[in-house]
């Protein structure tokens, strides 16, 4: 008789904003200076796409100009007024996209197999290298040095007991076994070694965001 192993399901949770807020520290914080850097880079006529927008609150939060596109890009259903949304698998639809000034992928990469992962990676390496495309990646990652990675995740795990029980806090990581990839530091350095630059913009414990331009 086969087990099935329960996957933790984002879509499920209550008030995933919060959730997500409470989760990643400093989220604010990332979202602050991702919103600077894409409100900077965003031109008339021009496209921000917001790759992984779950409820689409980081993507609301962009001030707007008028004459410029703003799309979200999720494999979960959305219903929203607020910007133009496409259904469906991230790399696909960014092999159809010509020119962009901005995309953002916060926290999808990491979920992502290997496979998926650097398909995605090369469409967003040549939007960077023929459209001047800035991206904008946050991810959890693994920190190369052991020690400093245990004692960063040791205390990560205790500030979610702070919102979260013992029980939620185990049973999460179980359920991400098999679905979130997460990557170290060298590997993460090898593959952002594509682009243009690759400048470290935000990290708090073992998350962090770069500005690739």
């Amino acid at each position: 008789m086969s087990i099935i192993k329960q996957q933790f399901n984002f879509a499920n949770v209550d008030d995933f904003d919060k959730h997500i807020a409470l989760s990643i520290p400093d989220y604010s914080g990332l979202a602050n200076i991702f919103r600077a850097i894409s409100v900077d880079n965003i031109h008339p006529n021009g496209k921000f796409y917001d790759l992984g927008c779950s409820t689409g609150k980081f993507l609301q939060s962009i001030p707007r100009i008028a004459s410029a596109k703003y799309i979200g890009v999720d494999v979960c259903d959305l219903t929203t007024t607020e910007f133009d949304f496409i259904k469906g698998d991230a790399a696909q639809i960014m092999q159809g996209v010509t020119n962009a000034d901005v995309v953002v992928v916060m926290f999808l990469l990491q979920f992502m197999g290997r496979h998926d992962r650097s398909r995605l990676i090369k469409e967003l390496v040549r939007l960077n290298k023929e459209c001047g495309t800035v991206i904008l990646i946050s991810e959890k990652i693994y920190i190369n040095n052991v020690s400093i990675n245990q004692i960063l995740h040791r205390e990560h795990q205790r500030q979610k007991r702070l919102s979260f029980s013992d029980k939620e806090i185990m049973d999460k990581d179980y359920q991400l076994t098999g679905s979130m990839f997460c990557l170290n530091e060298e590997s993460i350095e090898d593959e952002l070694s594509q682009f243009n630059t690759a400048t470290p913009v935000w990290q708090s414990y073992n998350f962090k965001g770069w500005c690739l331009m």
